[in-house]
């Protein structure tokens, strides 16, 4: 039997931060009693509002804020900086549509050239093999597509785009080109009512030949669309009980043989308590987990936006979950404000903002943890936060 109970719960576990918070289990706790920064593991950039696709599910192109709003690039330089001495072990950058951003693979090399790990999400339209070469001389690390259908004509039709299907596949290949420098390449998929049909089952064939190692198929986050809208891009309950039953399983089991990993956002693999349409396809388990459990991710984590305001997380981006804005100074005094303590104690005694109701992110982090406070008393334990 292991002598530290904390280390056994991640022990097997590909996590380096909850391995981390393992092995400094006593400072996580005290960090966690006195709602205060314990260290800053990871950040994600939401580095423009922007974006060149119009997927039926998004809000970003609907808004498509003001480019002249967004970080300049000597500041995300000096961030970089800034990065290196909190301690992060990675970035990740998302939007909108990251790659619009043209300098982004020059920030990017100056936060490998720190010892820093870069991330990107991208609807992979951008990824021209110019712009591709650049990110991998750069050093990215893994990359995230989204790919809605192995479907050409459906996938075009969700993010409004003709001729996005080839793209994106074109955009893999150059950065699988890249031999040693090629990042690991991920697909991202949205189930919405027009994918979540029989030809998703070939998606694990298709990407196993793309040298794609992992599929993630996610409920879409549809609060920001009206009503009518809603209604008409999520799938409907017929096709979530198809999908849980039918679709799901063979999924899995194609990926098991293509080598693909495939795993379902908001899901730990048992049925859900309730079906929701707001969380189609296995996510109301994670709908109804954070309005009565805690979220560690403000005490080793932050977002910055486009417009360089610190939050929380992607979802808490107005009210109390903006805590500061790195325009107005150095990103290690904000996060020890007195905002951010705020914000930190809010989220682990409660009760919880009105924006984590429906968050699918963090879920089975946030449970892992709660097990780690545990352990070994009686240094720590839920009663203690």
């Amino acid at each position: 039997m292991l002598r530290n109970e904390a280390e056994s719960i991640v022990q097997g576990i590909d996590h380096p931060r909850l391995q981390g918070i393992a092995r400094d289990r006593v400072a996580f706790s005290l960090a966690v009693q006195q709602a205060l920064l314990f260290r800053l593991y990871s950040v994600k950039f939401k580095i423009i509002d922007g974006c060149n696709a119009r997927c039926v599910m998004c809000n970003h192109w609907r808004r498509n804020d003001d480019r002249s709003n967004a970080l300049g690039h000597e500041r995300l330089l000096e961030l970089a900086d800034e990065l290196a001495a909190l301690g992060v072990s990675c970035v990740s950058w998302s939007g909108g549509e990251p790659t619009l951003r043209n300098d982004l693979p020059e920030v990017i090399g100056r936060l490998t050239d720190l010892g820093i790990e870069s991330r990107l999400t991208t609807n992979g339209t951008c990824l021209t093999e110019g712009y591709a070469s650049r990110l991998l001389a750069a050093g990215v690390k893994n990359v995230s597509v989204s790919l809605e259908s192995p479907d050409p004509e459906i996938h075009d039709r969700m993010v409004g785009m003709r001729g996005a299907y080839c793209k994106v596949l074109a955009g893999m290949a150059y950065l699988q080109s890249g031999g040693p420098l090629a990042p690991k390449l991920y697909v991202r998929t949205v189930l919405t009512r027009f994918n979540t049909e029989p030809q998703l089952m070939r998606m694990p064939d298709l990407l196993a030949g793309l040298g794609v190692g992992r599929l993630t198929l996610t409920p879409p986050y549809l609060e920001h669309l009206p009503p009518e809208e809603r209604k008409r891009v999520a799938p409907t309950l017929e096709q979530e009980e198809r999908f849980r039953n039918e679709y799901l399983p063979q999924i899995r089991a194609a990926g098991t043989r293509a080598g693909v990993k495939i795993l379902l956002e908001g899901d730990n693999g048992s049925p859900p308590a309730e079906t929701r349409p707001t969380a189609p396809t296995g996510g109301a388990e994670a709908l109804s987990f954070f309005p009565r459990a805690r979220c560690y991710l403000p005490f080793d984590h932050c977002t910055i936006t486009h417009r360089g305001e610190v939050v929380a997380c992607c979802r808490m981006r107005e009210g109390p979950g903006v805590i500061g804005n790195i325009r107005d100074g150095a990103l290690a005094v904000t996060l020890r404000s007195s905002a951010a303590t705020d914000l930190r104690a809010r989220l682990v005694k409660g009760p919880m903002p009105e924006a984590c109701a429906g968050c699918l992110m963090q879920a089975a982090e946030n449970k892992a943890i709660d097990r780690i406070l545990q352990a070994n008393r009686p240094y720590s334990s839920p009663d203690c936060v």
